[in-house]
């Protein structure tokens, strides 16, 4: 027995064939390749979009010393947990001279009077350090990735739908050759 494949057969001249599975064939090679080709596009896309905006952060944002205004709790605050780093006051002077204060997060049990560095935006105000080059990578592909997946389940979702809208309209041609045979026979098409 020969194995037929799925759109193929669609496309291939047979007396049973209509219209709309040619075009359900063709509905199918042309779903496949504007996901293929729409993934990669958007997946490239969100990725060099994602690497413009870790370059803008790193751009904008400045390393500063600060120095604790205060104690840093110590290692039995359970803040320490998480790889002994704790929040504690800090005062830095901003790009522009102006003084500010915040809370980072600091070795637990640093005295008061130790220096540290905190990132400052362009106004002076604290923020996250920049992406490191792993880091940045890891965004990259998972924003491409996740977009690439996006595009294709969108294709998925509207190749489903024209090819049940396909479906309907070869179900009501079936009905209405059915009533037309039934008709020519002699049959009550209502029963």
């Amino acid at each position: 027995m020969v194995k037929r494949h799925p759109v193929t057969w669609r496309l291939r001249r047979n007396p049973l064939r209509r219209r709309v599975d040619i075009v359900e064939g063709w509905l199918i090679v042309a779903a496949c390749i504007f996901a293929i080709m729409g993934a990669l596009a958007a997946g490239l896309a969100a990725a060099h979009s994602a690497a413009q905006s870790i370059e803008r952060h790193r751009n904008s944002h400045h390393a500063v010393s600060a120095v604790l205004t205060r104690d840093a709790p110590g290692t039995r605050s359970a803040w320490a947990l998480g790889g002994g780093q704790v929040p504690a006051p800090v005062r830095w002077s901003a790009p522009d001279g102006t003084t500010h204060t915040g809370k980072t997060h600091v070795p637990s049990g640093a005295r008061a009077g130790t220096r540290t560095t905190v990132w400052v935006d362009a106004r002076g105000a604290l923020t996250s350090r920049p992406l490191t080059g792993a880091e940045a990578a890891i965004w990259q592909t998972l924003d491409g990735t996740l977009t690439a997946a996006g595009v294709v389940a969108f294709v998925a979702v509207g190749t489903w739908w024209l090819r049940d809208e396909l479906n309907r309209h070869r179900m009501e041609q079936w009905s209405t050759e059915w009533d037309h045979v039934g008709t020519r026979r002699g049959w009550n098409a209502g029963s």
